[in-house]
């Protein structure tokens, strides 16, 4: 299967792409030697003990205990888990 091909740049989008996109990317990086279900259950813990108000946590708290078993077990498809994972992953979207 060929592999896809992206033509131009990100620079441009018409208007440019929002800075909050860019500020998020800009932060992110893969690194090769952690697998990447490790490194997205980090990011779900840091932003659900830094970013989520406390009156969301109580709410999204079974969300994340599922969220963190679904990505611990490799047996559960990466993309149903970081589906998941994206609901926390968003908040760095948000100014702090």
């Amino acid at each position: 299967m060929p592999q896809p091909s992206i033509f131009g740049k990100i620079e441009h989008i018409a208007n440019g792409p929002p800075n909050a996109f860019l500020k998020m990317v800009e932060e992110f990086k893969w690194h090769d030697e952690i697998p990447q279900r490790v490194q997205l259950a980090n990011m779900v813990k840091h932003n659900f003990e830094s970013k989520f108000p406390d009156d969301l946590k109580e709410i999204y708290l079974s969300c994340y205990e599922k969220t963190l078993q679904n990505l611990e077990n490799s047996k559960v498809e990466l993309a149903a888990a970081g589906a998941m994972a994206a609901r926390f992953i968003v908040f760095d979207l948000f100014d702090e």
